[in-house]
């Protein structure tokens, strides 16, 4: 799984929709991304930690009505839940890349994927590089087939073959 973000590439910097605030939780979870799959590579972590973290962070964001937390608070929190924190240093790491030229690489090279693509709204839901459905301003459209979630886990079980049982539930 993979997220891409939607923005706009300046010469000098990477405007996103929502502002500064946005751009730079959008660097923060790309560099746990790239700190997660460095250090967890050869442990028993789960593959599912990156996305885990994102989601424990959009909570916080949506609940903090997207206010720029003071120091790594949120983000440390986010860290210990999801279990990267396991990794010595991994906070301070991931500020290090989210506020630096790493950090801005990966959120270029995100936006520019998004761009590539013609995706203009967030959310976007492509599924095997097809698009599948768009979520936007509360509401669903553009689904092929349709937007029902059983639809949804069908479409995914179809792409990678699934075999585990709730792929067998769904058909």
């Amino acid at each position: 799984m993979s997220i891409h973000y939607v923005g706009e590439v300046l010469p000098t910097k990477i405007v996103c929709r929502h502002g500064e605030l946005e751009c730079f939780n959008n660097a923060v979870q790309l560099c746990v991304r790239h700190v997660y799959n460095e250090q967890s590579a050869g442990t028993n972590l789960s593959p599912n930690g990156w996305f885990n973290f994102v989601t424990c962070i959009s909570d916080w964001d949506s609940l903090l009505n997207v206010q720029k937390p003071e120091g790594p608070g949120i983000v440390e929190n986010c860290v210990r839940k999801t279990g990267i924190a396991d990794f010595k240093g991994a906070t301070e790491e991931i500020f290090k890349c989210s506020e630096g030229a790493e950090g801005h690489a990966l959120l270029e090279g995100s936006v520019r994927t998004t761009i590539s693509r013609g995706v203009t709204k967030s959310c976007t839901v492509h599924v095997n590089r097809k698009q599948r459905c768009i979520f936007d301003g509360g509401r669903m459209y553009q689904c092929s087939p349709d937007s029902e979630p059983a639809s949804f886990v069908r479409t995914i079980c179809q792409e990678w073959g699934g075999s585990s049982e709730i792929c067998h539930k769904t058909n």
